[in-house]
């Protein structure tokens, strides 16, 4: 495993022009490409991911882009009972269900935590895992340390929903650009209120999550503009040589202010892995 610690920027237009082609032209094959699952950050959905996902398809690749319990399609079942550990078992479902392998697991915010818990449970599966300006916690710790309702409110601009559910956040809060009106409205149509409690609930990590496994951290918002919490747990990674590096600097939401870039960088990712497959095979 490859633990070598690495920054690329990617350019606009050369990920433009490397996803001008067509599958074949990439020379992926839709038979041997190793799966994509992509999980959602809060307020989200799978929603989220469409543009980076027909992208991936276009090039040859399988991807699945499940929505959360209680977000997105499936804001008819939110309830107060909805935890972490749910959201966990709905990717870990998605793997077991569709009998997938070797998958590259993306998580972009939010989603962060609920990869890093399949991770620990189904690590015989997952054969990398990519964090889009994600959260990393450690076991024992929640997505948000210190989170508490009266924070929450005022992060979000507003009295929680029902009593427990989190009010999404302004698009310009996530790097959507101010000029942009329809994508702004096209967010806010699909952003759903997000239970607090898999906010603050602590991931229990028995197999030390995504420790020793292929790991990459794509920054997506400059550091000085990231919360301290954020900040802090960017840095140690960026100083962690178990983990590479990267840095794409479009805004939080790079999947839809930058879908070929980001569908560009997981691209590389994966034939990058596969390539690292090949020549350890090669090599036995």
């Amino acid at each position: 495993m490859r633990t070598m610690q690495r920054r690329q920027l990617i350019g606009a237009g050369l990920a433009a022009a490397a996803l001008s082609g067509n599958g074949a032209a990439s020379g992926v094959r839709a038979e041997r490409a190793r799966p994509f699952v992509l999980v959602h950050g809060a307020s989200h959905g799978g929603w989220c991911w469409g543009p980076v996902a027909e992208r991936l398809r276009d090039r040859g690749y399988r991807v699945y882009t499940p929505t959360l319990t209680g977000l997105g399609e499936r804001a008819h079942l939110v309830s107060p009972d909805i935890t972490l550990s749910v959201h966990i078992e709905d990717i870990a479902n998605v793997i077991r269900y569709e009998e997938l392998d070797d998958v590259i697991l993306v998580a972009h915010s939010y989603g962060g935590t609920v990869v890093t818990g399949v991770c620990d449970g189904m690590r015989e599966k997952i054969a990398r895992v990519v964090f889009i300006d994600a959260n990393a916690p450690a076991d024992g710790q929640p997505t948000i340390p210190g989170l508490t309702r009266e924070l929450a409110e005022r992060v979000a601009g507003g009295p929680l929903l029902d009593g427990y559910l989190l009010p999404p956040l302004e698009p310009l809060r996530l790097g959507i650009d101010p000029q942009d009106a329809d994508t702004i409205a096209w967010v806010q149509r699909r952003m759903t209120p997000h239970p607090l409690q898999t906010l603050t609930e602590p991931i229990h990590l028995p197999n030390g999550g995504t420790q020793g496994m292929d790991r990459t951290f794509v920054l997506t918002t400059p550091l000085e503009q990231l919360l301290p919490f954020a900040r802090e747990g960017t840095l140690k990674i960026r100083d962690d040589p178990s983990w590479q590096f990267e840095e794409l600097l479009v805004g939080h939401d790079a999947m839809i202010t930058a879908p070929d870039q980001t569908a560009e960088l997981l691209r590389r990712v994966a034939d990058n892995g596969a390539d690292n497959g090949a020549d350890a095979a090669n090599a036995s």
